[in-house]
């Protein structure tokens, strides 16, 4: 029989201590690794599986493009224009920018044209337009600049000058990838209440019950190019935009005329719509007070009532008669 003394045995104890922690930390570790393997490969596979299921759709949409976001300046509202700017500058200072010129002046464009990752489309509105398209309370030119820039550059998310970003908006981008389309409602749920009888007749959804139907926001919207929603939703809206019977029947006001756009939803049977109305909102209460703090709610529907980042604008180092308009 063998005999150890207690020196011995607290010798032997803190090695096999030892080597129970070294194991332990090795399992750690493999085991770190296959989780991380397996995240990889489960991510590649959904993506995979993604791209495989749009490639065989009839309707596959181009989720390779990155979002770029849109909207439209003139002389009065640019100071809100600036504001949006700033604020994408600050959250996502990488995000390529569209601005349509609607009725700016030179100096305007001068400085805009100085903004860092912008470009400004059109110089003045088109001039063989629909004289209503040149109403800028109707919202006829917005749907022309929403099909233009999805043509032009595939997935984009078009924000009202009036609004800002809050927060880093890459699960945007990510839901407009999946569904091929990003809306939020309004408020309102009853698309028939809102919508002018003779602007139902001409999406054929008079006779339809429209009672749980939603009123969308036109203030924050997105597309992509080649999806469902572009197809059921965004050509038949500029259909009815270029149409007056459609977009400016007799009789129309505020309250009977709400959203084209809620009616081309409603019309889009083939499109089970989902909303993300949580991701933004509509009071300024619902932020933090600095506004340089991050938050679940992404954007603010300010109707131009917010200016806390006009000033966060950044200017590149290209020169504004160096740097090319679209």
């Amino acid at each position: 029989m063998t005999f150890y003394n207690l020196s011995s045995i607290r010798t032997m104890r803190k090695k096999y201590c030892l080597r129970v922690c070294l194991k332990g930390i090795q399992f750690a570790i493999l085991l770190s690794l296959v989780s991380y393997v397996i995240i990889l490969s489960s991510s590649q596979s959904f993506e995979d599986m993604v791209r495989g299921a749009m490639n065989g759709s009839e309707h596959s949409h181009e989720s390779d493009h990155s979002m770029v976001l849109v909207t439209a300046a003139h002389e009065t509202n640019f100071r809100a224009v600036q504001n949006l700017i700033g604020s994408i500058h600050f959250w996502s200072p990488r995000r390529q920018i569209v601005i349509f010129d609607v009725g700016l002046n030179d100096a305007q464009r001068d400085m805009i044209m100085a903004w860092c990752h912008v470009s400004l489309l059109w110089r003045s509105m088109p001039n063989n337009l629909l004289p209503h398209f040149y109403d800028l309370d109707n919202p006829s030119w917005k749907y022309l600049c929403v099909k233009k820039a999805v043509d032009m550059y595939g997935t984009i998310l078009w924000i009202d000058p009036g609004s800002d970003v809050r927060s880093p908006i890459d699960v945007i981008e990510t839901i407009l990838k999946r569904d091929g389309y990003f809306f939020i409602k309004n408020g309102e749920n009853n698309v028939a209440d809102h919508s002018h009888f003779e602007t139902l007749q001409q999406f054929g959804v008079g006779s339809m019950d429209l009672s749980l139907r939603p009123i969308l926001s036109d203030d924050l919207q997105g597309f992509v190019r080649g999806s469902q929603a572009y197809t059921s939703i965004l050509i038949p809206l500029l259909d009815c935009v270029t149409n007056t019977l459609c977009m400016i029947p007799g009789e129309a006001n505020s309250k009977n005329h709400h959203s084209v756009l809620s009616v081309a939803a409603a019309a889009a049977s083939n499109i089970e719509l989902k909303t993300h109305t949580k991701l933004v909102s509509f009071e300024r209460k619902d932020f933090p007070s600095q506004p340089e703090m991050v938050h679940g709610i992404l954007v603010y529907i300010a109707s131009r009532k917010s200016n806390e980042y006009w000033n966060k604008v950044k200017n590149c180092t290209v020169k504004a008669e160096h740097k090319q308009e679209v």
